[in-house]
């Protein structure tokens, strides 16, 4: 794209905001300011840009990072364009080159994507805590009253859940109370590691990283839930555990999560492309594991075309066979992985599939996440696929539902 489009685009997306200020709409203030405050980051006229595209735009990240969190653009979906700048370094010895020897040369036309516009793996939510603390979080405020700091609540302080202002602490009005537990700590931390001849040795990245990591330590050692996953990989180790030891054991991932201590264990990994190198799929990691001859495949995720070369390796003799899959239950997880077999292009009949996934299946667990705990709701066993009725059969080995009526 051309300089003079960019400074088009990026002139109308000003011009638009003027107009509606001018026509007394306060409400697009309201919208560009609220883009202002999610991509603090950007430049007022990137903003300006992602807003005007996009307005319900949340986080926004180029096609190669999203590749890098394990998602991916869905097919058909129209790139933001922002302005990024073109950053050349000046002539010098590597080693001593940093980030003040670099300039900025101007700039070019490049496209990032909102997550709404990708799919893929379940992104990671920091600071997501949830439980009951019980009694520690009065505990807690007495501890910083016995150290002098007082602790007071104010709205004011939005965004932030808390701040801290040397022997006074302020902490978001409306938190659960798992969330004001966490900040209290995380906040207390600052006031007895940062409030001393120290901070001005560390920066406020490693004062901020030691505040997290206290505030994490004391909720795990409450018994409050910091994380958001149910758990599947956990589970997936857990199982690895029971597999013999004289069984070779091939291990396909997205990213590097499970581990197993086997010695008998080939572990296969899957590349974006980088550096010229080619990508790798899941799908090409299936098609070689045959060659190293497992005695059981354990795959990290399904998300799409990979399902039905798995269902090709679990009808082939590979039983025992391990992998996982999102879905809301465990008769929807069954749904799921079908469409995920469709999704390969494979010309054969619905009900051919059904019947191919009824006879590989033998047991699904399902696992929930509730506040401030994971657990097994269902355990399914699969006796196979039922043309007539187009159903799967199965009988549950475990309910929880029904336990707890």
């Amino acid at each position: 794209m051309k300089s003079e489009q960019i400074k088009e685009i990026s002139e109308q997306a000003m011009e638009q905001l003027v107009a509606a200020l001018n026509a007394g709409r306060s409400e697009a203030l309201t919208g560009y300011l609220k883009a202002i405050g999610r991509f603090h980051r950007y430049s007022l006229y990137n903003v300006l840009l992602i807003a005007s595209q996009k307005p319900n735009a949340s986080y926004v990240a180029g096609f190669r990072t999203w590749n890098g969190l394990g998602r991916f653009v869905k097919k058909g979906e129209k790139g933001i364009l922002i302005l990024a700048p073109i950053v050349r370094r000046k002539p010098g010895k590597k080693e001593d080159q940093d980030e003040a020897s670099a300039s900025v040369a101007g700039f070019r036309a490049a496209y990032v994507f909102d997550v709404s516009q990708t799919d893929g793996k379940e992104l990671p939510q920091i600071g997501v805590v949830q439980g009951d603390p019980h009694d520690y979080r009065e505990r807690l405020r007495n501890f910083a009253d016995a150290q002098g700091i007082s602790v007071e609540y104010s709205s004011a302080i939005a965004p932030a859940r808390g701040v801290s202002s040397g022997g006074r602490i302020t902490l978001l009005t409306g938190q659960s109370p798992a969330e004001e537990f966490s900040t209290l700590a995380h906040e207390l931390a600052h006031e007895l590691l940062h409030r001393g001849e120290r901070r001005g040795s560390t920066s406020r990245r490693i004062r901020e990283t030691e505040a997290e990591a206290t505030a994490f330590a004391v909720c795990y050692a409450v018994g409050l839930e910091t994380g958001t996953a149910a758990c599947e990989t956990s589970l997936l180790n857990v199982l690895g555990k029971f597999i013999p030891s004289d069984e070779r054991i091939l291990l396909i991932e997205d990213t590097s999560e499970i581990h197993m201590s086997q010695d008998n264990l080939v572990r296969f990994e899957a590349r974006q492309p980088q550096n010229g190198l080619p990508p790798v799929s899941i799908r090409d990691l299936l098609k070689a594991s045959l060659r190293h001859r497992p005695d059981r495949l354990i795959l990290g995720e399904i998300r799409g075309s990979e399902a039905f070369d798995l269902l090709q390796l679990l009808n082939t003799g590979h039983s025992g066979s391990l992998c996982t899959v999102h879905a809301t239950s465990a008769k929807q997880a069954l749904a799921r992985f079908t469409s995920c077999v469709l999704q390969s292009g494979v010309d054969l009949p619905f009900r051919a599939v059904k019947t191919n996934v009824g006879d590989s299946v033998n047991v699904v667990v399902h696992l929930e996440r509730r506040p401030g705990r994971r657990f097994v709701s269902e355990v399914v066993e699969i006796h196979g696929y039922d043309p007539d009725r187009d159903e799967y059969n199965y009988g549950f080995i475990f309910d929880c539902h029904k336990e707890l009526v």
